[in-house]
């Protein structure tokens, strides 16, 4: 296979960095945003901040590894850091975002087929203890990447993260692919059972309650902001996989196999923040320090105007009466 050309590594590294850039702004605001409202974030939330958090580890991993080693083009790399990088942004990345995104699927599961439970106050929240379960599971499966001939690397000559060519690596990486897909396959099947819950209901439903409608449109967001992002993960993996045998250039080996990871992070970043109404109140609030009229809890209150017309009317009836009285 043919090597990177100059001009080719120095656009590589510079789409690396200014994606890396846009997406650790992404993140990282909405991660400081959810944190700043810990205690008030919904399970959804939640899950969202951490995934946020670790989209930035990804984010910051590019910008300290692949970027500046395609800048200064240094083929001799120190084969520890290399394996280091590859275990985070490799197969760390690979099976912490599509479990988490599983619990994202979950949630809204269980928000719509048992609201009681979901909204249910525990002593120790469900999500979190998951969330460390996750993460403890997505180290310990990466551990067998730091084995001589089992590792996931940054390959400069086709600008790439490739698993090393030993039967090894060959297994893990077949293994995380099917882990991936598996897991996609999961929150899916999730995310289909939800919709044809929230296409019933709004079929069925009669008069409903302002606060009904509302939770209603959440639920509706929220899931497509689930799809969206579980499409993201599946694409990134699919391009890993399988997408780098279709097309022997090096700038397509490079888009599939090296890029493709970066973006998927900056796409997640952007998807919550364009599609969760909650994410981009609590930004505007401890960002901007702009004032909310939206709840942002479980259970979102009756819209202001909603209310302010409710009292008008209350206030207009009590003057009439008066005037008849009179």
């Amino acid at each position: 296979m043919e090597e990177s050309s100059t001009n080719l590594r120095i656009i590589a590294a510079t789409s690396m960095l200014l994606t890396a850039i846009i997406g650790l702004l992404l993140n990282f605001t909405i991660a400081i945003s959810l944190f700043a409202r810990f205690k008030l974030n919904s399970g959804f939330l939640v899950v969202c901040m951490v995934k946020s958090m670790a989209n930035n580890i990804i984010c910051m991993g590019f910008i300290a590894w692949p970027v500046p080693v395609t800048y200064l083009n240094f083929y001799f790399l120190p084969s520890f850091y290399n394996v280091l990088a590859g275990q985070i942004i490799g197969w760390f990345a690979w099976t912490y975002s599509p479990t988490t995104q599983i619990l994202l699927a979950g949630n809204r599961l269980m928000a719509v087929y048992f609201p009681k439970a979901y909204h249910a106050k525990y002593s120790c929240s469900p999500n979190r203890v998951i969330l460390t379960g996750i993460f403890v599971l997505s180290i310990f499966i990466s551990i067998p990447g730091f084995m001589d001939g089992c590792s996931f690397i940054f390959e400069l000559t086709v600008i790439s993260w490739v698993p090393e060519q030993t039967p090894c690596s060959g297994r893990l990486s077949a293994f995380f692919t099917y882990f991936a897909f598996s897991m996609s396959f999961i929150s899916n099947t999730f995310n289909i059972i939800v919709f044809f819950k929230l296409v019933a209901d709004a079929k069925t439903a009669k008069i409903s309650s302002m606060t009904h409608i509302t939770r209603q449109r959440r639920n509706r967001k929220m899931l497509f902001q689930s799809v969206c992002q579980d499409l993201i993960i599946a694409i990134d993996t699919f391009n890993s996989t399988y997408s780098w045998n279709f097309h022997s250039a090096i700038w397509y080996q490079f888009l599939v196999c090296g890029y493709s990871r970066i973006l998927a992070r900056t796409l997640e970043g952007l998807v919550m923040v364009l599609i969760n109404e909650a994410i981009r109140e609590a930004i505007r609030l401890k960002v901007f320090g702009k004032k909310t009229l939206v709840n942002n809890s479980d259970t979102p209150a009756v819209p202001t105007t909603l209310a302010t017309h409710s009292k008008n009317i209350v206030t207009t009836n009590r003057l009439f009466s008066v005037r008849v009285n009179g």
